[in-house]
């Protein structure tokens, strides 16, 4: 049985053309299944002896390398948002839409500005949105409401060394 883009790892051009767009480097996007995003991680801290845990950390660039990844859910929800309207969703599918799109905008800020730390490079995500709008198919109205949910929600998951006041 063929396995489609929605359940198997694969490379995003929708994604990557929309991250090299919003940071002017070239960026490819890779979307990962759990099973490979976990050996994905665990050989990355074999390089670079991290010790990244798979199951909290949900999204790297690589930009010496050009490369973006992320968990596969999160791509197959962006890629759903052109058919939802964001000011419509509720409770946990807002939640979840602005936790992916802030991840995005969050990796993105990593080939923006590759010397900052987490903290730096978290306080542009809302500074990016509006940027990420036309190539996620949301319109001003489903920006500020993912603003706001990520600013409720998804903000105030992260751990202490993404934090800081971005004045």
């Amino acid at each position: 049985m063929a396995r489609s883009p929605d359940d198997a790892s694969h490379v995003d051009l929708t994604l990557g053309e929309l991250a090299s767009a919003v940071s002017g480097e070239s960026v490819e996007v890779r979307c990962w299944s759990q099973r490979d995003w976990r050996r994905l991680i665990v050989e990355e801290n074999a390089w670079d002896a991290s010790e990244e845990d798979p199951e909290l950390l949900d999204g790297l660039a690589l930009t010496d390398d050009g490369q973006m990844h992320l968990l596969l859910e999160d791509c197959n929800l962006l890629a759903r948002l052109k058919h939802k309207d964001a000011t419509e969703l509720r409770g946990e599918e807002i939640v979840n839409a602005a936790y992916a799109v802030s991840i995005l905008a969050h990796e993105i800020g990593h080939f923006v500005e590759p010397e900052a730390d987490e903290a730096t490079v978290e306080c542009t995500v809302t500074e990016t949105l509006p940027e990420l709008a036309d190539g996620l198919w949301l319109d001003a109205p489903e920006v500020r409401r993912l603003v706001r949910a990520y600013r409720a929600h998804a903000r105030t998951e992260l751990p202490e060394d993404y934090l800081k006041d971005c004045g």
